[in-house]
């Protein structure tokens, strides 16, 4: 699989598989019913008709080996979620509190606690990284048990992180798309965001 956008669109595509969710996207019309998300993706030549399961109203996690048969799991108010690289059962979840973990595939979660982070990316064992509302880059070598802030990332309020590996991490903020390749100890611009008025 290649990117064409510094890696940033192939996220929500890896973390869905990861946790075999369905991932929905480019939808023309979308209607919510009973949980499942119903939707028509207009081509070229030719429209789609999409179903997926998604509880986001109620924040309900809910995962497929199929994609056609679902089973629900822990509801719980989460803005972002990772999922281990060596063990899918591990799950966190950015929340209010901080961080809930959970061991099972998401069947339940801990409370949140320490760290309050935004959004998580964990590519590899020992390269877990999360952002804060403000920010702030930490990076936790102990699956989310403790945090180390590396850095602080320019350009406003986070949007998105993505770290590629231990040391390459990118993030988009209002302002724009900014890389580290030194753990988040310094950044560089890659991408601005204009953000004139009408745009």
């Amino acid at each position: 699989m290649a990117s064409t956008d510094g890696t940033m669109g192939v996220v929500p595509a890896l973390l869905a598989e990861r946790l075999g969710v369905p991932q929905v996207t480019l939808l023309s019309e979308v209607s919510v019913e009973g949980g499942t998300v119903k939707g028509r993706r207009d081509g070229d030549a030719a429209s789609e008709q999409l179903e997926a399961g998604y509880g986001s109203t109620r924040g309900l996690l809910r995962v497929s080996a199929d994609r056609r048969s679902w089973d629900n799991r822990a509801e719980l108010a989460a803005l972002h979620i990772a999922v281990s690289p060596k063990d899918r059962d591990v799950v966190l979840a950015t929340t209010e509190d901080g961080v809930a973990t959970s061991t099972n595939g998401g069947r339940t979660f801990g409370a949140g606690s320490g760290q309050v982070l935004a959004f998580l990316s964990w590519p590899a064992t020992g390269a877990l990284y999360g952002v804060d509302l403000d920010g702030g880059l930490h990076r936790s070598t102990d699956s989310g048990a403790t945090w180390q802030k590396t850095g602080t990332v320019p350009g406003g309020r986070p949007q998105a992180l993505t770290a590629v590996d231990a040391g390459r991490v990118l993030a988009a903020t209002q302002d724009g798309v900014y890389e580290s390749r030194d753990g988040g100890k310094t950044f560089s611009e890659r991408l601005p965001v204009s953000t004139t008025v009408g745009h």
